[in-house]
């Protein structure tokens, strides 16, 4: 009987050394799978920016420039440009982006002679907005996109 209260904290501190072991066990696990996670998501990063990279060059090395578009280099800007140019010329001067569109497949054609299947340029997508989101978005922005009736389609 006198050693009973001594057993019962060996007892105790047995338990909490074995649970703070546990605790430590399954933060380690979940800081390898952060680990992992954030490596996967740098592999996907890495691939991404490969990508546009190779874009960009791509583009920079088309013979026949889209008008309003000088590259940058940086592939993030590039792209963000490049897209709005098309789209401004494809917005305000029709025949001249039809031009364009026409002397890009015919660069691309030239450069790959054995391909028979012709690229068409993509026409805008229309971007469907729901009303209850258009509404919650800034009266600037809501101008531009009643301004671009061919580019956005608010719906119920």
């Amino acid at each position: 009987m006198k050693n009973l209260p001594f057993i019962l904290i060996v007892l105790l501190l047995s338990v909490l050394v074995v649970s703070c072991s546990k605790k430590a066990t399954d933060s380690g696990s979940t800081s390898v799978q952060q680990k992992n996670a954030d490596t996967e998501q740098a592999k996907i990063e890495e691939e991404r920016l490969q990508k546009e990279k190779e874009a960009g060059k791509a583009m920079s090395t088309t013979p026949t420039q889209l008008p309003g578009y000088t590259p940058t280099g940086n592939p993030d800007v590039d792209a963000a440009n490049y897209a709005k140019a098309k789209e401004d010329l494809y917005n305000n001067n029709p025949g001249q982006y039809q031009q364009w569109a026409e002397s890009v497949q015919n660069a691309y054609n030239q450069q790959n002679p054995g391909n028979t299947g012709a690229v068409q340029p993509a026409a805008p997508q229309i971007a469907e907005i729901p009303y209850a989101e258009y509404i919650q978005i800034p009266q600037e922005k809501r101008d531009y996109i009643d301004a671009h009736p061919e580019l956005y389609k608010v719906v119920k």
